[in-house]
């Protein structure tokens, strides 16, 4: 935001727009967050001086956001755009605010995708009674804070190899994890035949 870490006081209107590329979504990190026009930040229920979060073109406007009343600490846009538009005036006070973003791929081939819900299901896509080959799909799994997530397995067959060096599942326990960054090992890499014990994350 404009000063920060010192909100510039004015009556004015900021947008910043985010645009990824096709076949990603954006994550959306909460690294600092302080917008009101009360000295105590106490909740503001004016919201003169706040943030909303336009998740897509023509989409679902969130917020907004001020005082106590805060963005979640991670959020996944359901496009490959984001539009924050931030409101100020003369009373305005704080810190302002500070995001980090990145693109998350969804994948190819009418795999992948971003999942929030308990209870969803993920699979991929087979054609007669096989996957097809050279695709690249990417879930990202979304919890609540202070919130575990559970894999259960109905069923898992990928093509067997010594280990698993051509179809295979990575699992990362974060959204800050890079596949094929050596700094960013996965948690758990299957192939072949036979369904995993259920895999809880450690975030």
């Amino acid at each position: 935001s404009p000063g920060y870490p010192n909100l510039t006081s004015s009556d004015r209107v900021c947008t910043y727009t985010i645009s990824t590329a096709t076949n990603t979504v954006i994550s959306l990190k909460r690294i600092d967050f302080q917008l009101s026009t009360d000295q105590f930040f106490y909740d503001d229920n004016d919201c003169l001086t706040s943030l909303r979060i336009n998740d897509g073109l023509n989409r679902q406007i969130l917020g907004p956001y001020c005082g106590k009343n805060q963005p979640d600490e991670n959020f996944v846009s359901e496009t490959n755009y984001l539009q924050l538009h931030l409101t100020t005036n003369i009373d305005s006070i704080g810190r302002g605010f500070k995001f980090e973003y990145r693109a998350l791929a969804t994948g190819n081939d009418k795999c992948g995708g971003v999942h929030t819900r308990s209870g969803d299901h993920i699979h991929l896509p087979v054609d007669g009674d096989s996957y097809a080959g050279e695709a690249t799909c990417y879930w990202v799994i979304m919890a609540p804070a202070n919130k575990a997530i559970r894999l259960h397995w109905n069923s898992f067959s990928l093509e067997s190899s010594v280990d698993c060096g051509y179809d295979y599942l990575e699992i990362y326990d974060s959204l800050g994890a890079q596949v094929n960054d050596e700094k960013s090992k996965p948690m758990a890499k299957y192939c072949g035949i036979g369904v995993p014990e259920d895999l809880i994350s450690h975030s």
